[in-house]
């Protein structure tokens, strides 16, 4: 039996920051309606709670459907920047604007906006998001990456297994483990980088002159149908905002893919001219995903949609009677 608005409204507040509900550091409200959400970033505002807000926003307007019978038809985000924010605060900005312009070219059935201390900020159409300006430029020599890197942690102990520890030879061989992408693609010799470095920059490569945070993106290789593959790999770690930070590389590989086909270490490691023509597959591989992933993922999906790349899940460990 459907409830009121007011009802889940009173819902939402009464469950906040208990496990399995809604963080404690965003704030619904709806209209009398129910129609529009006003949603609020409050309190501590880093990297962590900017990635978290659009998810958990779009599971709100998932479970209002459910519990309400109501259609949300206009979304609004609202930040208040902290008095004592850091630089960062502006680059974490910016990669959530990005994101939220993708959602909003997305789901055209629904009016996303969004607000800095009570004014308006633009977000970008297709064009602006995905075809950026001469000024912006990105990263052109990486550094060598190890083979261990905190060896005792789960999460960078199976990344480095992946990554080929041990090898003589690097390729991407143990990705098979991952299931039909990557199936049977011993003898290829497909090249592997691991800790791949983002960020981008106003004209020049320095911290003053930073537009987007920097980011170490685990592992970057090609799939058997030989696109550009991006791989976030999550180790018992189920928090819902593994899709925020997936699409922040979604993003950034696609903007800036004619810049990183130039990088000395991705033009010796892979074939750039495909790289340049084919969509890009970002997986997200976990051994367990959030409840409410799948509810959300139809605002992210980019099936039969040419953004220039696609999502990708991948579950470790599946499990079923037989």
């Amino acid at each position: 039996m459907a409830i009121s608005i007011k009802s889940f409204e009173q819902e939402l507040v009464n469950t906040k920051g208990k496990p399995t509900y809604f963080p404690r550091d965003i704030n619904f409200s709806f209209s009398a309606t129910g129609k529009e959400l006003r949603s609020e970033l409050t309190g501590k505002i880093s990297k962590k709670e900017f990635r978290r807000f659009e998810p958990w926003t779009l599971a709100c307007i998932v479970e209002v459907k459910q519990k309400t019978g109501i259609d949300v038809l206009n979304v609004i985000f609202a930040v208040t920047k902290p008095q004592k924010a850091d630089t960062l605060f502006d680059l974490n900005f910016e990669s959530f604007r990005r994101r939220l312009s993708f959602l909003s070219i997305n789901n055209p059935a629904i009016k996303f906006e969004l607000e800095l201390n009570g004014n308006k900020v633009i977000l970008d159409d297709k064009k602006a998001l995905f075809h950026r300006p001469a000024n912006e430029i990105i990263r052109t020599k990486i550094s060598k990456r190890s083979e261990d890197n905190n060896p005792d942690y789960l999460e960078k102990a199976f990344q480095a297994f992946l990554y080929g520890k041990g090898l003589k030879v690097r390729t991407n061989e143990r990705l098979a483990i991952l299931g039909e992408d990557f199936y049977q693609m011993k003898g290829k010799d497909v090249g592997i980088l691991r800790e791949f470095p983002t960020g981008v920059f106003n004209g020049k490569i320095s911290d003053p002159t930073s537009i987007m945070p920097t980011e170490s993106v685990d592992l970057i290789t090609l799939n058997k149908w030989g696109n550009l593959a991006i791989l976030e790999l999550k180790v018992d770690n189920s928090e819902l905002e593994v899709i925020s930070q997936i699409l922040d590389y979604g993003l950034f590989f696609t903007s800036y893919r004619s810049l990183i086909a130039e990088i000395p270490e991705i033009k010796n490691t892979f074939n750039t001219k495909q790289i340049e023509k084919d969509d890009i597959f970002c997986y997200v591989v976990n051994n367990r995903f959030h409840l409410r992933f799948d509810g959300i993922m139809p605002f992210y999906s980019t099936k039969n949609k040419s953004y220039g790349f696609c999502f990708r899940k991948v579950i470790l460990g599946e499990t079923s009677e037989i």
